[in-house]
């Protein structure tokens, strides 16, 4: 009697157990493949059941890829055993994380930091913080871990880490004096999420990314709010925007199709993926005509490798090059921003060629975008000074010395604590697009696009007019011109030091003419297509001979 009576006791025990290492098997499998929000649930299973929550899976495309971030110490093995109940916290902790859900992410590594097996979530707890825009304590956190693990391999993105939270806490200038807020919620901002904002043949007609009712499915049982698609839409005569239309079959799939991009000859190239293989997302190309698209195809290995994610494709304007982010080998880390030529047909030649180390941090550089006038790369990276999550950061281009400038971080009226991405910007620099997800509420991060205007970029020009004696000229005309004849010429005179000052507008090319009684008028070309924010330049000195 007993004896089965002890048998009856601890059969629950023995099953519930079982069920315990099921889940977190299972759990497993998803964190594995990227899955972190099915993989979350079930880790939260296997802590405590009575945490579950049913709620639906919204698409996130923007993931933390980096591979410098190994977390030690997870491998279970006959060397290493961690108790259940701490690999189970620390797991939740990381789902958190990588869904973006940063305050239950800084909970969560408050307690898993504190365990014995976790000493690197002292790092991601830090991580958190920042992200939460806690500067003070996330420097404070980064500066310890950095002192007490100085042979570490997360050391040195801590260190990339800390100059973030150093440049977010600094009064620092604003690189530009942009004006954000929410894009139209009936036409961008519709359904669970929306980005990736690109333009469609012209700057008054858009592309964009959205899950939400009424998208593309195959089967009864999909949900279109949980799958991107890719629509369109265009500035009516009144400057506001259309109802959003849906490219269809065969553009669109059963499977996630965002991140679109198109070329001057109405080719696209896109990223597709899905929920079962979130790993696998691949840039697959298309043509269009009249607004149809054929079937499209996998772009073969020298932009996709399998097991290897290539993403956020950008064609540039004269649609000879195209750029893409991929986590592929021989890069610096994490995902890389890589370039391959194109043909006329949109077809790759020869091999992808990385942008090198000034561009490709140890961290993730994406979205990259070329602004075609100023020759300037734009990209998201949480590498650098970021101030959490991706921050935007543009790089000049010297084609003469095939180099690009320093990143440079376009500062807090574009970037947040958040992921900011996706960021697209007009030929003149005054109004563009981004996608972020600083506005989410109730712990679900789901992205929004917005749009912002940015104030006229002026460049200060001071030049000087002079004789052939080296002595200034004194009231000498000065006549600016826009060779384009878009803009109205100027007139000045000079002051008692031969000296004119004017603000030119960003995008133009100048000719300034200088005149004077008794003097061979002379002239200089002057471009401000290379200023992408408001400057002083000195202009070369204007000399004139006597007649």
């Amino acid at each position: 009697m007993y004896k089965l009576l002890l048998v009856l006791v601890f059969l629950p025990v023995i099953s519930f157990s079982q069920s315990k290492m099921a889940w977190i098997h299972n759990a497993d499998n998803y964190y594995a493949n990227a899955d972190y929000y099915n993989a979350l649930v079930l880790y939260q299973y296997a802590q405590n059941d009575s945490l579950i929550k049913k709620e639906s899976v919204l698409p996130y495309e923007v993931e933390l890829t980096n591979q410098k971030l190994t977390v030690e110490g997870i491998r279970l093995d006959s060397t290493h055993v961690i108790p259940m109940n701490q690999y189970v916290t620390h797991q939740i902790a990381m789902c958190h994380f990588y869904l973006h859900n940063y305050q239950l992410a800084e909970q969560s590594f408050k307690v898993s930091a504190a365990l014995p097996y976790y000493e690197s979530d002292k790092f991601h707890y830090a991580r958190a913080m920042k992200s939460n825009e806690n500067y003070h304590l996330a420097s404070n956190l980064f500066e310890e871990f950095i002192a007490a693990h100085p042979t570490d391999s997360l050391t040195s993105i801590a260190k990339i880490e800390l100059e973030g939270c150093k440049y977010a806490l600094e009064n620092h200038p604003e690189n530009w004096n942009a004006h954000v807020k929410m894009a139209d919620t009936s036409v961008f901002n519709r359904g669970t999420v929306s980005m990736a904002t690109m333009f469609f043949g012209r700057q008054n007609r858009l592309m964009f990314s959205s899950a939400r009712k009424g998208g593309v499915i195959l089967k009864p049982e999909q949900n279109s709010e949980l799958l991107f698609d890719i629509y369109w839409t265009e500035k009516s005569n009144d400057s506001t925007w259309k109802p959003a239309v849906n490219f269809g079959r065969p553009l669109n799939s059963a499977s996630h199709d965002a991140t679109a991009t198109i070329s001057n000859n109405n080719v696209i190239y896109y990223t597709r993926w899905n929920d079962k293989f979130r790993k696998d997302q691949y840039i697959h190309l298309a043509r269009m005509v009249d607004f149809k698209f054929y079937e499209s195809y996998t772009l073969e290995s020298p932009v996709n490798y399998p097991g290897k994610k290539s993403i956020t494709p950008f064609v540039s304007e004269d649609g000879r090059t195209l750029y893409f982010s991929s986590n592929r080998d021989g890069g610096f880390g994490g995902m890389d921003i890589w370039k391959i030529p194109i043909d006329d047909q949109g077809r790759t030649i020869g091999v992808a060629v990385n942008l090198g180390p000034e561009v490709n941090s140890p961290m993730d550089e994406i979205c990259p975008f070329v602004h075609s006038l100023s020759n300037t790369l734009f990209f998201s990276s949480n590498g650098y000074n970021s101030m959490g999550g991706y921050d935007v950061f543009k790089a000049g281009y010297n084609s003469e010395e095939n180099t690009y400038a320093a990143p440079m971080n376009l500062g807090k009226s574009i970037n947040s604590s958040k992921d900011d991405v996706y960021f697209i910007i007009d030929s003149l620099m005054l109004n563009g697009f981004l996608t972020s997800d600083r506005n989410s509420e109730d712990n679900v991060y789901p992205t929004k696009i917005l749009e912002f205007t940015n104030d006229q970029i002026l460049i200060a020009s001071i030049g000087q007019v002079i004789g052939a004696d080296g002595k200034p000229l004194a009231k000498a005309a000065v006549e600016i011109k826009d060779v384009s004849g878009s803009l109205a010429a100027l007139n000045l005179v000079t002051d008692a030091n031969g000296k004119f000052m004017c603000n030119l507008p960003f995008g133009y090319e100048f000719y300034i003419e200088t005149q004077m009684s008794g003097y061979i008028p002379n002239a200089m070309n002057f471009s401000t297509k290379n200023y992408t924010t408001s400057q002083s330049v000195v202009l070369e000195k204007i000399q004139m001979e006597k007649k």
